[in-house]
This record gives structure tokens, C-alpha cells and sequence, in this order.
């Protein structure tokens, strides 16, 4: 009969939301605890000592060599509730999402200057992108503003997992800049109504019976 002890060990790397490795610092944890302590005035230095403590025992019986930020995050999350410091968990939990929302909306920001400077040296594969588009100050406003419109679609419209797919090339959503239908010459009342009819020679359809299937 084989057994095996499991050694118990802190994470020696921290994998922060850049995607960077760091050192691991026990003292970062007690003080974002202890900051949130004081900012609610729920509990003092000797029980955020306490609280971080248990924090460690946690991440040391993971064993593992490396972690990543918004898990240490669970975790404090989780010690606090366990604590009943429920109002400093309320707290942590808001800040969290707060700069969960902030750090979103930094990625919805386009840098003004390098867009235009990559339309104007058509570095940028948009300039081509429309056939209907040709390169000229027309072009570039609409690439420009077309760019925001897109960023905040993927920030803000479509759920995270998309944005993140169409980011990484995992997928890609065609015509961001223009989130509705365009260069269409016939009513969609008429083509939702009556389908597609009256060109002779033409392929038909009846109009559709569900919109989903529109």
C-alpha cells in the first residue's frame, strides 16, 4: 500500500491581470485587508494579522507554484464572510467590480493620434476593409469614430467571452463600427412581411415565420 504526503507550500509566483509573473508578497494581502478594515472601521491590525493569516493557510494547502490575482482576491473575499465581517466583505466585493468596470472602460479608449496616423500611412487593414469606404477625410472619420463604436460593442454590448474571442482572433465579428443593417435598397418592413419576391427570374422566399430565423 503506497501513500503520499502532499506538502503544504505558498505559491512562489503571482500572475497579475497583465498577464506577468511576479513575486509572490504575503504583505500585499494583509494590506489590502487592513485597508479595507480601516475604510469600513469594522476591525484593527491585530485581526487583519488574524484574517491574513488564515488567507495564507489557504493558499499554502493549495500547493501550487503559481496563482493568479483575482483568486487571492476569492479567497479573501470568502475569509472575510467567514469571519461574519460581512460589511467590509460587502465593501471588497464593490471595490473589486468597481475597478473590474474601470479597467473595461480603459480598453474602450482608442488612442486618438495612433488611429489617424494609421489610416493616413494605411497601416491600419480597416482602410480596406469596405468596398464601399474609399480612402479619403471621409474614410478616416468613420475609421476613427468606428473604432470606438467597436470597443465599446465589445466592451460593453456583447458578453466578455465574445469580446475576448474577437480580441484574440479566436473570431471575428465583421462590421463592428456599423452594429446594424446597412447598404440594404429595400424596406425591412416589406422583407419581413412579404419575403423576397418580385424580380422576375429571381430566386423567392416567404416571409419568415420566426425572427429568429429572419
Amino acid at each position: 500500500m503506497h501513500s503520499s504526503n502532499v506538502i503544504a507550500r505558498l505559491p512562489q509566483r503571482l500572475r497579475n491581470r497583465a498577464g506577468n509573473n511576479v513575486s509572490f508578497d504575503s504583505n500585499r494581502i494583509k494590506a489590502a485587508i487592513l485597508k479595507a478594515g480601516h475604510a469600513t472601521e469594522e476591525f484593527d491590525e491585530d485581526e487583519a494579522r488574524l484574517l491574513t493569516t488564515q488567507v495564507i493557510k489557504v493558499l499554502s494547502h493549495l500547493s501550487i507554484d503559481e496563482i493568479e490575482v483575482e483568486r487571492i482576491q476569492d479567497i479573501v473575499e470568502q475569509t472575510l464572510i467567514a469571519a461574519n465581517h460581512l460589511k467590509t466583505a460587502r465593501a471588497y466585493i464593490a471595490y473589486r467590480e468597481k475597478h473590474q468596470q474601470l479597467r473595461s472602460d480603459k480598453r474602450t479608449l482608442v488612442d486618438v493620434s495612433t488611429s489617424i496616423n494609421e489610416y493616413l500611412e494605411q497601416l491600419d487593414w480597416r482602410v480596406n476593409a469596405n468596398a464601399n469606404q474609399g480612402y479619403s477625410l471621409g474614410g478616416l472619420i468613420l475609421n476613427s469614430s468606428g473604432k470606438m463604436i467597436a470597443n465599446y460593442w465589445l466592451s460593453h454590448v456583447y458578453p466578455p467571452e465574445v469580446g475576448e474571442a474577437h480580441r484574440n482572433g479566436d473570431i471575428h465579428i465583421h462590421d463592428l463600427d456599423m452594429l446594424a443593417g446597412y447598404c440594404a435598397g429595400w424596406s425591412l418592413r416589406t422583407l419581413l412581411h412579404e419575403g423576397l419576391n418580385g424580380v422576375p427570374g429571381k430566386v423567392e422566399a416567404g416571409p419568415p415565420k420566426h425572427m429568429s430565423s429572419a
